[in-house]
């Protein structure tokens, strides 16, 4: 997460939204001058200038490290609780949007890339193929685990709390929108690609699912449906 008292914005971190790169883009208006540098990880920073939440590998436990008080894909409420009441009520906040059954997929390819460099553990069985194993992690990680559910980064209290959501198909417009109401230039063609190009783009959407994986990505990511008009890509 991100919060910039110069620009009076916060930005809230959601899941594969290319919210590594947004955050990047947004950081410098967060630190101190002088004291950005372009990184996939980035410790926890609290200024005058702002806040920047940790960003990097989890450990599981904590032993003989100071744990984060702000930190990546952080919960809404967490985030309003620990900000004076009127920060929260007139800062500007905003966040990134995806289509659900696009985001699973990007995560499906994310966690395997993570897997095969030693940094995760795939739940997932044996598999014929990388469709076969998608579709044995959806009913085990989203649909049993509710993984890659990220809800808790733009609701308080079951309600949307952002000003604005920046649709992922429509990243470079949305985030142009955001740059004119903050009054931050709209350099885009400095927006870094952090973490981007491990999913094979040949594979249509629509050819991952089964109809009992359609139905759990429905029931998971209802709110997201109805709320923001997405359906199931034809």
């Amino acid at each position: 997460m991100l919060l910039s008292h110069s620009k009076k914005f916060i930005y809230l971190k959601t899941v594969k939204t290319a919210s590594t790169s947004v955050e990047s883009f947004f950081e410098p208006y967060c630190l101190p001058e002088g004291e950005w540098w372009l990184d996939v990880f980035r410790n926890e920073s609290v200024s005058d200038a702002g806040i920047v939440g940790y960003r990097g590998l989890k450990p599981k436990r904590w032993f003989g490290l100071r744990k984060r008080r702000w930190f990546d894909h952080m919960p809404a409420l967490q985030v309003k609780k620990q900000l004076d009441a009127a920060i929260w009520e007139s800062y500007f906040k905003f966040c990134v949007i995806r289509n659900p059954f696009d985001k699973v997929i990007s995560a499906f390819h994310f966690f395997q890339w993570m897997e095969r460099r030693g940094f995760h553990k795939m739940p997932v069985t044996e598999a014929a193929d990388d469709i076969e194993r998608f579709r044995n992690w959806v009913r085990v990680e989203v649909g049993e685990n509710r993984k890659v559910l990220d809800r808790q980064c733009y609701t308080v209290d079951q309600e949307l709390c952002v000003d604005f959501v920046i649709r992922y198909e429509n990243l470079l417009e949305g985030l142009e929108e955001v740059c004119q109401r903050l009054g931050i230039s709209p350099n885009l063609e400095k927006l870094p690609n952090m973490v981007g190009g491990v999913r094979p783009k040949e594979i249509p959407i629509s050819n991952y699912y089964d109809d009992a994986t359609k139905r759990i990505v429905e029931s998971v990511f209802d709110f997201e449906l109805e709320e923001f008009g997405y359906e199931f890509p034809c």
